[in-house]
């Protein structure tokens, strides 16, 4: 971690209320350059009176990862696993700067890891791997759509040789209620998936699924986080240590699970 502290020293002092403490610090934050935001920062609770040496800090990554799946602001669903998070594709019906908001969400991540802070979140699999930039796999569907996890090993498992067209390179998406056929390659629609090339289909549809679906919001936040710590630095971890470092080890009625 020794290699993330680098930049000039610079001290922010913020003064947030509880019951507004994600847009207040949004707000008091948004301008800050990223040398700035490595620098040292101090957290004041209006109307209380504490001395940040620490604890209050602390309370405030606590308090402000919780506030950044308020279902006010829509900028996060909870997955099919029911208790981690990915970001929410239709965010921008919601709010108009929400892609300004993930990226002030990928800095405060950053900041956290940056500052030797955990945060009260967790995420998909497939959310830290992008952190990363480690290739998605059909494994990081599980977490999503476990159903859709299964139909993908089955198909990987199985011969499909005499089945036929059962797939194309496509699927169908719900755009505002109305499904749409995207296409995984050029005119993927009117290509069958075989035998052959069933593997190239499933890294695709993962991919697609996993990721474009979200790329707006996704690419908002790697950009937010890479402002504070270099992709060339957090890619000494891989998703599992990412986790870690982020939020520790998750729980289960208030026990620790152990990977």
């Amino acid at each position: 971690m020794r290699k993330l502290k680098t930049g000039k020293d610079h001290h922010i002092n913020l003064r947030v209320r509880r019951d507004h403490i994600f847009m207040d610090s949004y707000t008091q934050l948004r301008s800050k350059k990223p040398e700035e935001i490595r620098g040292r920062l101090t957290i004041t609770f209006i109307g209380e009176e504490a001395v940040d040496a620490g604890g209050v800090k602390r309370e405030w990554f606590s308090l402000l990862s919780k506030e950044m799946f308020n279902p006010d602001y829509m900028l996060f669903k909870l997955a099919a696993n029911g208790n981690t998070y990915m970001p929410n594709s239709e965010s921008g019906m919601f709010e108009s700067d929400h892609l300004e908001l993930f990226a002030f969400i990928g800095k405060v991540i950053a900041k956290a890891i940056y500052d030797g802070f955990m945060l009260d979140c967790y995420f998909t699999r497939g959310f830290y791997k992008l952190i990363c930039n480690i290739p998605l796999t059909y494994h990081d569907m599980e977490d999503v759509d476990p159903q859709y996890f299964k139909n993908l090993k089955w198909l990987l498992e199985t011969d499909i040789s005499d089945m036929g067209e059962l797939l194309t390179f496509s699927y169908e998406e719900d755009r505002l209620g109305k499904l749409e056929a995207i296409d995984l390659i050029p005119n993927g629609r009117n290509i069958a998936v075989t035998e052959e090339n069933k593997f190239d289909y499933v890294q695709k549809i993962c991919h697609a699924k996993l990721f474009d679906t979200i790329k707006p919001q996704m690419e908002a936040l790697q950009k937010g986080f890479y402002d504070i710590i270099q992709l060339k630095l957090i890619s000494i971890f891989d998703h599992r240590e990412l986790e870690l470092v982020i939020s520790g080890l998750p729980t289960v009625d208030g026990k620790k699970i152990a990977f």
